[in-house]
């Protein structure tokens, strides 16, 4: 049965089309088991198979990220020493970025001896990076700012390494949200990183459109699902007896091309090799 869409059929009980609705019924009923949990990993495994062959069937054959989200802090050090593990790392984000310990973001600090020339620059040198580091977030404020933070060092606004001065007591720029990070330990692996929001299926309309007008509401026959960044598709919507047209828009990121050096990354792959 199908939650989402159904079809009033209105008759006499003997019609032949509930009869063939019965039939469907009972061979669906024959042909399903009582649900075991002791099988609850398969059933997800299943059912990750089938979406693998649905991507299959899509076209969509771009590999996933390995992992999660990943706050991304370039800095240079200079002749300053690297954090070392168990010390603190205090830096500031952007306020956009939200729910940044909620979302059990790792931190990956690649210092350089000079700053590269521009975000991208210090990803694609990221294998040159006199000392890279992986960290959890430990604190953040995204409100008034502390009044004293306990770090042993900083990034400054111009993504400079410095040790923190005892008490450590910094001006919260406009508009954003402080971060405490605790180094876990040294960043061996070498990633790619996924910036830009994600390729979303959305549904290709055909040029007829069914309308009800004494609800007010329309529809558009879909002929198929294309990838949301291929589509100029817009969705078509009745309030108080007026079409008013929504655009799909991309999903903001914290990216390189923000030219911030420090960025959210939505997912990670190892790098091989």
């Amino acid at each position: 049965m199908n939650g989402e869409a159904s079809v009033l059929l209105e008759g006499p009980a003997t019609e032949p089309a509930f009869a063939d609705i019965r039939t469907h019924i009972e061979a669906a009923y024959d042909d399903s088991t009582l649900y075991d949990t002791n099988l609850k990993e398969a059933y997800a495994r299943w059912y990750a198979d089938w979406l693998d062959r649905l991507r299959a069937f899509i076209g969509d054959d771009q590999p996933r990220p390995a992992g999660g989200r990943t706050l991304l802090v370039v800095a240079q050090c200079g002749s300053e020493r690297a954090p070392v593990v168990g010390q603190a790392l205090y830096f500031e984000i952007d306020k956009r970025i939200e729910r940044v310990s909620a979302i059990d973001a790792e931190v990956h600090l690649l210092l350089f001896d000079q700053l590269p020339a521009s975000p991208r620059a210090a990803l694609a040198a990221r294998g040159t990076a006199r000392h890279a580091l992986r960290g959890k977030v430990q604190a953040i404020d995204a409100r008034s700012g502390a009044a004293e933070i306990n770090t042993d060092w900083f990034v400054d606004r111009g993504f400079v390494l410095h040790r923190a001065p005892r008490p450590f007591r910094p001006a919260l720029s406009a508009g954003k949200q402080q971060v405490t990070v605790e180094i876990e330990r040294p960043l061996i692996e070498q990633f790619e990183y996924e910036f830009g929001p994600p390729d979303k299926w959305v549904p290709e309309l055909g040029p007829e459109e069914l309308s009800d007008d004494e609800a007010g509401e329309a529809w558009s026959l879909v002929l198929g699902l294309i990838p949301e960044h291929e589509s100029e598709a817009v969705v078509a919507s009745r309030q108080d007896g007026a079409v008013q047209h929504q655009s799909w828009l991309p999903l903001l990121e914290y990216s390189p091309d923000s030219g911030s050096y420090i960025l959210l990354s939505r997912g990670r792959r190892r790098r091989d090799g």
